[in-house]
């Protein structure tokens, strides 16, 4: 496997963990005072509250959370990736991609019906997915 093309994606992963972080710090910043969140409507604090979600094992966590976790365990499985060369690692790191890449325009839909304006943080996030997952198809092909 091209490990330039690996390194690349460790690099994405870790700038999609960076910019969920940076998120849920920045979250209580209303647009209207220069902050960035939202090209919209709403203030930053109405996006964070719109990411609220409940499930059966983890309750009440925000969808940065989520993001972060998400971000990171592709970060250590391309890193694993990068060392080892496994394909397995690989398949299961494509599968993730694949599940971020379909989950977006839900994910959008929410952000444009519910809160009226477009998360920049979230969009980030959404380009890093989409960008991961066109080199790891160009990495398939190389296989």
């Amino acid at each position: 496997m091209a490990k330039k093309w690996i390194m690349t994606l460790i690099i994405l992963s870790l700038l999609g963990a960076t910019i969920a972080v940076a998120y849920i710090l920045n979250h209580n910043q209303p647009s209207e005072s220069g902050g960035i969140c939202v090209i919209g409507e709403n203030t930053c604090l109405s996006s964070y509250n719109l990411g609220w979600i409940t499930l059966p094992i983890l309750g009440r966590i925000h969808l940065s959370w989520i993001a972060t976790g998400y971000f990171l365990l592709l970060a250590g499985l391309f890193t694993y990736l990068y060392v080892t060369g496994n394909n397995q690692v690989f398949k299961a790191s494509l599968a993730l991609l694949v599940i971020g890449t379909l989950l977006i325009p839900y994910l959008a839909y929410l952000q444009i019906s519910k809160l009226n304006g477009i998360c920049i943080y979230c969009t980030s996030m959404y380009i890093v997915i989409i960008v991961s997952l066109i080199v790891s198809l160009n990495i398939k092909k190389q296989i």
